[in-house]
């Protein structure tokens, strides 16, 4: 597996990967416009004419992309009305944009894609979005429950590297490594009981951007750790046994830090331009 950070570039902002984490992405980015059920496009005064309240969606995982804008239960559900399908058409866009960013990378056609600069503020957005899911599918609320995650994939990247290619403990071992791991696999969609979330269920975590009160996921392991996952990462590439030290649970846990990596990398590279430009 390969993804590589952001760097600045005359065109925009450049990052490589392979086919496999670009084929993983993908399925994400596809589960979650298939979430959000975007409606077709009406005006803003078609969608207040029609319902002037709505409900709190019941899915957890749409409660996460699309949470209430007002404290207030009568307010929220007049807000919601009035903004939800905007809201699920205008994430679902993003989304699409970046999976077909990444098309190229899945056929073979290219190992690298180029972030306009126009559409950088559209990616950081979207894969706050895909942040966010993957966090509530972990139950993951707070930054130690990150940093309990991150040790324990790092531990297992680690494990993977020094056991010699075919070795090590049978495929699918959940205590390969040295780390116990969960017996089952994360309901769809849900929370788990794993070790270390200790919790399940949804996330009380709002929304990524603009539309609402701009909270964001659970920070990832910043500075020198969130670099090493990253090049932990890149050093796996060609260890076969590496895929089976994970169960499921910890598969959705690697890709979580993985796509905040991701994310991180990219504003990095965004606020670091800026800074050069006021020099």
């Amino acid at each position: 597996m390969l993804l590589g950070g952001f760097i600045s570039t005359p065109d925009g902002y450049l990052t490589e990967l392979d086919d496999e984490v670009a084929l993983i992405l993908q399925q994400l980015l596809g589960e979650t416009i298939t979430v959000l059920d975007a409606p077709s496009e009406q005006s803003f005064l078609s969608a207040i004419m029609v319902e002037d309240q709505r409900d709190e969606p019941e899915d957890p995982t749409l409660r996460i992309l699309l949470p209430s804008m007002s404290e207030d239960p009568t307010e929220a559900q007049s807000l919601r009305a009035m903004t939800e399908d905007a809201l699920r058409t205008q994430k679902s866009k993003r989304l699409e944009a970046i999976g077909e960013a990444l098309s190229d990378i899945v056929t073979g056609a290219n190992t690298s894609v180029l972030v306009p600069r126009e559409h950088v503020w559209e990616w950081l957005s979207g894969l706050n979005d895909l942040r966010l899911v993957l966090a509530q599918r972990l139950g993951v609320e707070s930054s130690e429950q990150t940093e309990l995650w991150y040790d324990r994939i790092m531990s297992i990247l680690e494990g993977a590297a020094e056991s010699p290619a075919g070795g090590g403990e049978a495929a699918g071992d959940p205590t390969f490594a040295g780390r116990p791991g969960p017996s089952a696999d994360v309901p769809a969609g849900g929370g788990s009981s794993a070790e270390p979330t200790g919790q399940a269920g949804p996330t009380s975590a709002g929304a990524p951007s603009e539309e609402a009160a701009g909270a964001r996921a659970p920070q990832p392991p910043s500075g020198e750790r969130s670099h090493a996952l990253g090049n932990e990462n890149k050093s796996q590439s060609n260890a076969d046994n590496t895929a089976r030290a994970f169960t499921r649970e910890e598969l959705i846990a690697l890709v979580f830090l993985l796509v905040s990596w991701w994310q991180d990398s990219l504003l990095e590279a965004v606020q670091s331009e800026g800074s050069q430009s006021t020099l």
